[in-house]
């Protein structure tokens, strides 16, 4: 009986080293995720400071946006495997850490939005612009605004 009891010990104890593998795994796939939100989401502040295409900022948002879902999804993975007990510190932390991504994010779409109106902006037509020329105006910025 007492072999069974160490045999039980050992299997257990193997698998709290696999389990603690497993957390390890996860937080690395958790922290890759975070930098690879951080390193789009710096090449877009310093696109905020340049003159940059439209195309190119509307390319990076929606990298953006798939690097803070993985993020997300990377971040609750791990915190699955914490104790809520005895991790309870560790678990609000990552949950700060995305309410900063999200601001982040959401900093940038404000800033994007913006972006678009002043792009929009600056295709406007005078109202005193002949009507053919109107007319092949707002063709221009339909065709131009279909591709975002």
């Amino acid at each position: 009986m007492a072999t069974n009891d160490k045999n039980e010990t050992f299997q257990h104890m193997g698998s709290l080293n696999k389990q603690e593998e497993e957390t390890q795994i996860h937080k690395k796939r958790k922290s890759f995720a975070k930098g690879k939100f951080h390193r789009v989401y710096n090449k877009l502040k310093q696109y905020n400071q340049e003159e940059e295409p439209m195309g190119v900022l509307q390319k990076l948002l929606v990298d953006l946006e798939k690097s803070y879902t993985e993020a997300e999804n990377q971040t609750d993975n791990y915190m699955e495997l914490l104790d809520d007990d005895k991790d309870a510190r560790k678990i609000k932390e990552l949950q700060d850490d995305m309410e900063v991504l999200y601001r982040e994010l959401y900093d940038i779409k404000s800033w994007m939005s913006r972006q678009k109106a002043k792009f929009l902006e600056t295709r406007t037509v005078p109202e005193t612009a002949p009507k053919a020329t109107l007319v092949g105006a707002i063709l221009g910025k339909y065709k131009r605004l279909s591709k975002f």
